[in-house]
């Protein structure tokens, strides 16, 4: 005598797809999964941007306070908002030389100071166009509305100020 199959199992063999209720519960849980990992992935970038920018400046404080300490004649930066090459001029604001550091493609700065005569002072301010955006209250040097870290050096004090992370 053959056993018959009892309950839900007996009848796996006849259906056809799944039902609409099933099908449903199945979207919400994909969605919502979605959902969160997209709040986290987009946290995460946020943040990238924000180690990439706070590392280029610790680098870019370090070229400048080398530059300073061997008395390079050298433009930092005017003031404006830069990518790409930093010190690509002298002191003069006109004639070209090697740049002192290439910031990446999402890094900018706004620097202001010269290597002119051993009594220099730097300020720096990096941010990434991708990071975190700025909900301190406190109004940014950076046009992009982004996290900002400042760096400043004092030829004459040996002072050198970094951010925390």
């Amino acid at each position: 005598m053959e056993a018959k199959p009892i309950g839900r199992l007996s009848g796996i063999g006849n259906q056809e797809g799944f039902t609409l209720v099933e099908l449903v519960v199945v979207f919400g849980i994909i969605s919502v999964l979605a959902a969160m990992g997209n709040i986290y992935y987009g946290d995460t970038r946020f943040k990238a941007g924000d180690t990439q920018a706070y590392l280029e400046g610790r680098n870019l404080m370090s070229a400048i306070s080398d530059a300073l300490v061997n008395g390079e004649d050298v433009l930092f930066g005017d003031g404006s908002e830069v990518t790409g090459d930093i010190g690509a001029v002298r002191a003069d604001g006109v004639t070209a030389r090697n740049p002192i550091f290439t910031l990446s493609g999402n890094v900018y700065a706004k620097i202001s100071g010269a290597s002119t005569n051993g009594d220099d002072t730097v300020t720096v301010y990096v941010w990434n166009k991708v990071g975190t955006p700025d909900k301190s209250g406190i109004p940014t040097v950076n046009s992009d509305g982004r996290k900002e870290y400042y760096y400043f050096v004092n030829e004459a004090t040996g002072q050198i100020s970094t951010p925390n992370f």
